[in-house]
C-alpha cells in the first residue's frame, strides 16, 4: 500500500467523522473493554510486530467494534463491506499520529463514524472477478458506486448496473492514471478506492 495515499485517506476520513459514534450516557461516555483502552502510542508500537500477540489482540477488538457498529448503528447493514481490518487499522494508526494520548477506542470510533458515509444500508449480492492475476469479490452496491463516481468524473460511460466488466476496469485504470502514486491496473485496490470514494466526501 503506498502510505501517501493511505494518509491522504486518514484525514479525508477524520475530517468526514463530524459526530461522534452514539454513546452509552447523556455526557458521551461508556465503558471500554478489553484492547480498547490501549493507548495510540502503544498502538503504534504494536503495529511494528504485526506477528505478535498482542497486536492479535487490537486487530479482534477492532473486528468486535465493526461489527458491534453494523448491528447498532441504523441502516446499516456493513459499514466496512471492501475494507480490510489491516487497512482499518492503518487509518487508526495515521489518525494516532496526532494525539499519541487518545485511546484505541476513540480513533476507532472517530475512523468508523468516517467512513459511515459508503456503508451497505442493506445486504448487496457479491461478484467475484480477477484483475492483474489477484481475484476479488465485492459486493455489488460497491461495484455501483465506484461506478457513479467514475461517471460523474467523466471517466466512465457504460451502466450504473453494479457488474465489474471492461468499461468499468478501464474507467479505473484511468482513474489510477491521474492519481500519483497508484499503479495503472484497473485493478479495485483499497487504496484505489479511498481516493476514488473519499474524493466524494471531500466534494
Amino acid at each position: 500500500m503506498k502510505r501517501t495515499a493511505i494518509a491522504i485517506a486518514s484525514a479525508a476520513v477524520m475530517a468526514a467523522a463530524a459526530t461522534p459514534a452514539t454513546a452509552a450516557d447523556g455526557q458521551g461516555r461508556f465503558a471500554v473493554k478489553g484492547a480498547g483502552q490501549v493507548s495510540c502510542q502503544k498502538f503504534i508500537q504494536m503495529r511494528q510486530n504485526k506477528n505478535s500477540r498482542e497486536y492479535a489482540m487490537t486487530q479482534g477488538w477492532i473486528q468486535g467494534y465493526l461489527t458491534a457498529s453494523n448491528r447498532h448503528m441504523p441502516d446499516t447493514f456493513d459499514l466496512t463491506p471492501w475494507q480490510s481490518t489491516e487497512l482499518i487499522a492503518t487509518l487508526i494508526e495515521e489518525s494516532c499520529q496526532g494525539d499519541s494520548d487518545a485511546r484505541l477506542a476513540a480513533m476507532t470510533g472517530a475512523v468508523a463514524q468516517g467512513l459511515s458515509e459508503h456503508r451497505l444500508d442493506s445486504n448487496s449480492p457479491t461478484q467475484q472477478f480477477s484483475v492483474a492475476g489477484q481475484n476479488y469479490v465485492m459486493h455489488k452496491a460497491t461495484i455501483a458506486q465506484m461506478q457513479r463516481r467514475l461517471q460523474d468524473m467523466g471517466a466512465y460511460n457504460g451502466a450504473i448496473d453494479g457488474s465489474f466488466g471492461p468499461n468499468t476496469q478501464g474507467a479505473i485504470e484511468q482513474f489510477q492514471s491521474a492519481v500519483d502514486g497508484l499503479d495503472a491496473t484497473g485493478a479495485p485496490t483499497q487504496v484505489t478506492l479511498f481516493y476514488l470514494l473519499l474524493g466524494e466526501m471531500r466534494g
